[in-house]
């Protein structure tokens, strides 16, 4: 499964260079339109059941056609990286850490222009974690 995952990522091309685009999707929430916009954004993260910041780093979205290539920088070595899909106000993830030891699903909502919360899940664990984003630059 993790080689499968593996391979749909790479095909997808997510490297450090195709995730520098500035293009950007408009969606609109509950009469609000907010625009997901492309590029880094910082990252606060909470483990299950923490109340507090656990760990931090960088996400930089991309866009390809109707698909998305996330990478994650976390602080101070972990990297992953994903695929997802929006809709509506939902833009749904599946990830694989580079190590090649985890994989799992992040559903991030977007809240604002710039900010999204996410819900994140990992096939090593029983229970749910966090993950703010708040858009840094293209």
């Amino acid at each position: 499964m993790f080689t499968l995952i593996f391979i749909i990522i790479l095909s997808f091309g997510c490297t450090r260079e195709n995730l520098a685009s500035s293009r950007q999707q408009v969606v609109t929430s509950q009469e609000q339109s907010f625009t997901l916009k492309t590029g880094v954004y910082s990252l606060e993260g909470y483990n299950a059941g923490s109340g507090s910041v656990d760990y931090k780093g960088t996400v930089t979205i991309d866009k390809k056609g109707e698909v998305y290539g996330i990478e994650w920088r976390i602080e101070p070595l972990q990297t992953q990286i994903g695929v997802g899909i929006l809709s509506d106000s939902i833009l749904s993830v599946g990830y694989l850490d580079a190590s090649g030891q985890d994989l799992g699903v992040v559903s991030y909502r977007l809240l604002g222009e710039g900010k999204l919360d996410g819900k994140w899940a990992s096939i090593e664990g029983r229970q749910t974690g966090r993950e703010v984003l708040t858009w840094k630059s293209e």
